[in-house]
């Protein structure tokens, strides 16, 4: 068709349809819509008036909770160093944590924490410490999307109507690729049988198996250890933004705002690296699944801002504070 082609050598064209340019305007699009909605659904004049008549004693029990939230990121971070990086200088990983926090706080998508953590490891190359990152990252990813999955499947079940035979489907989708996951993680042995192959010889199977091929040679203990630990975590930080909103909101229905607290961080995880800021996004999510639910939108927007600032904010002082003791010791 002559009338495709013409459009295939406009200018404008090859320009949005350059692959490294659509991604920067699919990221733009995405944080500009996710700001817009905050801007759109929150009474900003209403959010200090929220604040006053907070309790103060469930925000001083999310507080508390930091030191937990903390305590667990390390040793998440002690084990992939010992396992992978082989040091186990506590000290050291501690100021590696404080730094890839920092350093992470203030770029897109926290790619900065991989440099962050670095830093204490000069005889380490960058390389290594980035994947021990990404094996520390990535099991937390695995809980945070197993959970989300699932509760986003009944979230839309029961506020959007969705068939109770469609939910079915997706939630054996769902525990069928898990758990063909963790086979390829634990027990690949199992892989063998003539249906198994031929699923593992579909190009997405292939794809995903030479992502995860540098976690065969992983230790089992040590995998089960990272799960069990980044679970904790995960519960801490659900708690923390449950506590929070009972907090703002003076409701005590907990089972919602936990259920509230797994879709927020699930959306958070799986819209953020297609977007240029982390700030917004976890706002935005939860505005849009707390007012679902009922409660008030600066509530709901006040409880991952101050969640925010009480788990990046504050570690992230502590850590450009160390930073500069070392650059001017």
């Amino acid at each position: 068709m002559p009338e495709f082609e013409e459009i295939k050598e406009n200018k404008l064209f090859k320009f949005i349809t350059d692959k490294k340019i659509s991604m920067v305007l699919l990221k733009v699009f995405i944080s500009a819509g996710f700001l817009l909605y905050i801007i759109y659904k929150v009474n900003f004049a209403q959010i200090f008036i929220t604040i006053a008549k907070a309790n103060l004693v469930l925000i001083t029990a999310a507080f508390i909770l930091t030191a937990l939230n903390l305590y667990l990121q390390f040793k998440k971070w002690q084990m992939a160093c010992v396992n992978l990086l082989h040091s186990n200088n506590k000290k050291k990983i501690w100021i590696s944590l404080f730094y890839g926090i920092a350093a992470g706080s203030f770029t897109p998508v926290r790619v900065g924490e991989f440099f962050g953590r670095s830093i204490e490891f000069r005889d380490k190359s960058l390389l290594q410490v980035t994947f021990a990152t990404i094996v520390d990252k990535l099991f937390l990813l695995f809980v945070i999307s197993f959970c989300g999955s699932i509760s986003s499947l009944f979230f839309l079940r029961y506020y959007f109507h969705f068939a109770l035979s469609t939910i079915f489907i997706f939630l054996f989708i769902i525990l069928l690729v898990f758990g063909f996951i963790s086979l390829m993680i634990f027990k690949p042995e199992l892989l063998n049988s003539t249906i198994l192959k031929r699923i593992q010889a579909l190009k997405i199977i292939i794809s995903l198996r030479d992502k995860l091929k540098d976690f065969k040679s992983l230790d089992k203990i040590f995998a089960v250890k990272m799960i069990l630990v980044s679970a904790l975590f995960y519960a801490v930080f659900i708690l923390q933004y449950a506590i929070l909103v009972a907090a703002f909101s003076g409701n005590s229905n907990f089972f919602m705002f936990l259920w509230a607290g797994v879709l927020v961080m699930f959306t958070k995880s799986m819209i953020t690296p297609f977007t240029f800021i982390d700030f917004g996004i976890r706002e935005g999510a939860s505005v849009f699944f707390l007012t679902k639910m009922g409660e008030l939108s600066t509530v709901a927007f006040n409880a991952p801002a101050i969640l925010f600032f009480i788990n990046i904010i504050i570690p992230s002082t502590i850590g450009v504070i160390l930073f500069y003791k070392r650059d001017n010791a």
